[in-house]
């Protein structure tokens, strides 16, 4: 990726999108010996208001997302030809539903939602049929 971005502003991305801290991303990157602390936080903070440190933060954090996306996406379609395959066993099937419906509530509570009713009661029928059809509660169940 082409960037204006000097070396160090580079570097100094590179920290923050490991998950660190201005602060501490500043500290790594630029000679701090004889600067105050305060002095730190404040260079810090400009340097995260450049709008070309900025810009490339966000970038780079939008295309890990869209990977993510395009990952998850592959996973569930995967599911969808488990559940759809005649050659799955019901075992298969079972299991593939229950791991879709556990994504699908997640995804609701990370959005702050709140999960329906009806959801909840598929969730539970799918539960009491895997514990009471011989076999069924033998299958390990994943949390995700």
């Amino acid at each position: 990726m082409k960037t204006d971005l000097t070396a160090k502003q580079l570097e100094f991305c590179k920290w923050v999108l490991q998950g660190h801290d201005y602060t501490y991303a500043y500290e790594q990157v630029y000679d701090t010996s004889k600067m105050k602390k305060s002095t730190i936080n404040n260079e810090a903070s400009l340097l995260m208001k450049n709008e070309k440190v900025l810009a490339f933060i966000e970038s780079v954090q939008q295309r890990e997302m869209l990977g993510v996306f395009n990952t998850r996406q592959k996973y569930l379609d995967k599911l969808d030809d488990i559940i759809d395959s005649k050659s799955s066993t019901m075992t298969e099937k079972i299991q593939a539903i229950n791991t879709v419906a556990k994504l699908k509530q997640w995804d609701k509570r990370q959005a702050g939602l709140q999960v329906d009713y009806q959801e909840e009661n598929d969730i539970q029928a799918v539960k009491y049929a895997r514990e009471t059809v011989i076999g069924w509660n033998e299958v390990p169940q994943k949390d995700i």
